[in-house]
């Protein structure tokens, strides 16, 4: 009486081997657009929390735009008047009786190289948001009349922000990339309580 023995030979292990690597290189290949989408989704949030991030800073400093100071002070001002920084100095007189004066604008930092909107008060100069690609501040009077550079303190009633940014990932900036997330925009309109009664 003989005794066989049964198993797989070597051709049927490669073979099933082969067939298995087939299957799981579909399977991943079917998961790299799932995580780019997650990828892109992601940043698409973070851009929307950083815009949101700026505009509250901003908004909160500009509603409160010449409070507590003297009438026909200049509450809101440009900044970096004679650069080619677009951005506005906002002054008020805060709850406990010390004048605020703070500046607003983007600026290139020079040890990161990316873009910041930055705050500017007296001796610090801090960064608020970043990949803030542009922020553009555009004044107007009571008719709705533009006030050229905010420079007219006095007919200044109402003040919009202009806030462009950008993607964190540089490779999602590229234009012909599937992960590509465009830079957002929102603006944002501000009427001083102080300045709407015009002084």
């Amino acid at each position: 009486m003989t005794s066989r023995h049964y198993g797989f030979t070597v051709i049927e292990l490669l073979i099933a081997m082969a067939m298995t690597l087939a299957v799981l290189a579909a399977a991943v290949s079917l998961a790299q657009p799932a995580q780019a989408a997650f990828r892109v989704q992601f940043e698409a949030i973070d851009i929307s929390q950083r815009l949101r991030a700026a505009a509250d800073a901003l908004t909160r400093d500009i509603l409160m735009a010449g409070s507590g100071l003297p009438a026909g002070a200049a509450a809101v001002t440009p900044y970096g008047v004679g650069t080619s920084e677009n951005g506005l100095t906002i002054r008020y007189v805060d709850p406990d009786g010390a004048e605020v004066t703070r500046s607003y604008y983007v600026r290139v930092d020079d040890d990161t190289n990316l873009y910041e909107l930055r705050r500017a008060s007296g001796a610090t100069d801090v960064p608020v948001v970043d990949h803030i690609a542009r922020a553009v501040f555009t004044c107007f009077d009571d008719a709705a009349s533009v006030v050229p550079s905010c420079g007219d303190a006095a007919r200044i009633r109402r003040v919009r922000i202009m806030l462009r940014v950008q993607a964190v990932m540089p490779h999602m900036r590229m234009t012909r990339t599937v992960l590509r997330v465009p830079d957002e925009e929102v603006f944002v309109d501000v009427a001083p309580r102080r300045l709407q009664t015009g002084g």
